[in-house]
């Protein structure tokens, strides 16, 4: 299509010694030899296509359009089939086509000169960016500046809530949400259930380390339990396709750990436990060496019916047992 003859097409087509270029320097073109612009304009590209630079060292190689490569006498290619198209004269000055070219058409200069200015605009001094100042630890500020800093007013109900489970208040109000949700919880709540829970983010806040008997396991977190050696202290029953806690017994490694009832078993070490039955999880359980982590999440119908006011678990897992999770099949067992 571009009417090129065959490789053995004499090299005197090309006017004389030259060489392929594809971009002579990375300072777009700034290497090249002066341009001769008697030699381009006896070249002048075929109509309706960009005007590319075509001499290199004076030779009369002809630039395929739209690329701006000169094709020299050892291409083996010829300039036939862009020498036949007709003459077109270069757009004229200051069109959008050559705004960015010199009007003598010298682009090898206007390179140059754009190579130039970069090197310019490189080796010009940049100012540092600008940085905030260091922020100040609230260690050091004076004793006052750390009363400033800490205190807010808190109901004086919700203050003395959380001294009861034992939160500071002006220390710990990150955790003063639990005494709100104590005030306004059911008389039936044990007090367990909100102790764990600061327990359990006091342990959330606090840095991530090794296993002290197993170096290559982190720490438990939230939704976490580690137990070595001896007894778990859980009660496990199947739920429709799952496998929940039932029940936590006391003084034991799981009830020291806080693991809430109610909740779904979901992976045992790095084992996923989801739609295992129980009898298959407690296997799980004993081949796993300790010391073993257990992994829990709520179990969504169970937390739906206990924010609708229903605490008698027993109650809420049967229902949900007999509907096959149906909440409101479950909801209409519970209230009929």
């Amino acid at each position: 299509e571009f009417g090129f003859p065959p490789a053995s097409a004499s090299a005197a087509a090309f006017g004389g010694e030259g060489a392929v270029v594809f971009g002579a320097s990375d300072e777009f073109g700034a290497a090249l030899p002066p341009t001769d612009p008697s030699a381009a304009a006896s070249h002048p590209p075929p109509p309706n296509q960009p005007w590319s630079s075509a001499e290199v060292g004076g030779s009369a190689a002809v630039a395929a359009p739209g690329f701006g490569t000169g094709f020299g006498a050892d291409s083996g290619f010829s300039n036939a089939g862009f020498a036949a198209a007709p003459p077109a004269a270069l757009p004229p000055a200051g069109s959008p086509a050559v705004a960015h070219v010199v009007t003598d058409g010298s682009y090898a200069e206007a390179a140059r000169a754009a190579a130039e200015k970069r090197r310019e605009k490189a080796s010009m001094p940049q100012a540092p960016p600008s940085t905030p100042p260091p922020a100040v630890p609230l260690s050091s500020l004076p004793q006052e500046g750390k009363e400033d800093a800490v205190s807010q007013e808190v109901d004086p109900d919700v203050e003395e809530m959380a001294i009861y489970f034992g939160i500071d208040p002006k220390k710990e109000q990150d955790l003063l949400w639990i005494a709100k949700q104590a005030i306004d919880a059911d008389e039936s709540t044990p007090d367990e259930h909100f102790k764990g829970l600061v327990e359990q983010h006091r342990q959330a806040r606090q840095p991530r380390q090794l296993h002290p008997l197993s170096p290559h396991k982190p720490e438990p977190k939230v939704g976490e339990a580690s137990f070595e050696a001896g007894p778990l202290g859980l009660g496990l029953v199947d739920l429709n396709d799952t496998v929940i806690v039932n029940k936590v017994f006391a003084d034991t490694q799981a009830s020291k750990q806080f693991v809430p009832p109610y909740t779904v078993v979901t992976a045992i070490g790095e084992t996923s436990v989801r739609n295992m039955n129980r009898d298959n999880v407690i296997k799980l359980i004993q081949s796993t060496p300790r010391p073993m982590v257990m992994h829990f999440e709520p179990h969504e119908q169970i937390q739906q019916l206990r924010n609708m006011g229903f605490e008698d678990m027993k109650a809420v897992v049967n229902a949900l047992e007999s509907t096959a999770g149906d909440v409101e099949k479950a909801l209409d067992q519970l209230t009929g």
